[in-house]
């Protein structure tokens, strides 16, 4: 399989290195990331500052190319500057540190690297894990072995991204795996206000997360020690909502035009 890797935690992370490895075996992967640290950056791109390109080269024979940019940057650059030849099969972004669950989809640009790649029809995988990369070569076998079932589905060619969370947690102490939804966890965000040498004042957010416990969600999933894969879709519309609102056109024109 023709594959596209890319992530949001640069190109010299650990997770992206275990992936490349070990989808290299059996897959042509081509990898394009940030050269820096893009967390949290969402579905940016660079508008208003050069964008620049250049081959890196790791340990272990691992090469791709490094973008001044952000993960969905580095998508758009994939596709239209990079690529040779037939177009890519699969997306694959992480592997994250951090998980990417429930309101955090929102913030996450390794979601919405994979996201870039759903709006250019291109089957797309998130994967994301602890705050750490201690259980990257384990997930990555997991991807390996994902890969082929998903590509057999009858998923695989429909219009959307899933979302792999993986547990934290050694494999025979893992449960299995949930198809879940978006769960409903919510940070409750507070400023931390600090002093520097200099005496100026500086600001962190901090604050305390509230969990979507329930077992069909993300979370919940993870919490209970499975591996969550969630299927999104990035059409925002409220379809309950709309069709209520319907019913408001001809009186709203009409009070506009009176």
């Amino acid at each position: 399989m023709k594959i596209l890797l890319v992530n949001d935690d640069g190109i010299y992370s650990d997770g992206i290195q275990a992936l490349w490895k070990t989808l290299s075996e059996q897959n042509e992967v081509t990898v394009v990331a940030p050269l820096e640290e893009q967390s949290a950056t969402g579905h940016a791109i660079t508008l208003f500052h050069p964008l620049r390109i250049e081959q890196v080269s790791r340990r272990g024979g691992f090469t791709g190319w490094g973008v001044t940019g952000t993960p969905a940057d580095c998508v758009k650059i994939a596709l239209s500057h990079i690529n040779e030849g037939p177009p890519f099969e699969a997306l694959i972004s992480g592997i994250n540190r951090g998980f990417n669950t429930s309101n955090n989809i929102l913030y996450s640009g390794t979601v919405s690297a994979a996201a870039e790649g759903y709006m250019a029809g291109i089957p797309s995988l998130a994967v994301s894990t602890a705050f750490h990369y201690n259980r990257s070569p384990e997930i990555a076998r997991f991807i390996s072995l994902f890969l082929p079932v998903w590509a057999e589905s009858p998923f695989f060619k429909e219009r959307l991204v899933l979302n792999i969370n993986y547990p934290d947690l050694p494999l025979d102490r893992i449960n299995g795996v949930r198809f879940t939804r978006q769960g409903s966890s919510f940070t409750h965000t507070r400023l931390v206000e600090r002093t520097d040498p200099m005496g100026e004042k500086y600001y962190w957010f901090s604050g305390h997360m509230v969990p979507d416990e329930e077992g069909v969600s993300d979370d919940g999933a993870l919490m209970k020690g499975y591996v969550s894969i969630t299927p999104l879709k990035f059409d925002l519309t409220d379809y309950k909502a709309l069709d209520k609102m319907r019913a408001l056109e001809e009186p709203l024109w009409k009070k506009l035009k009176s």
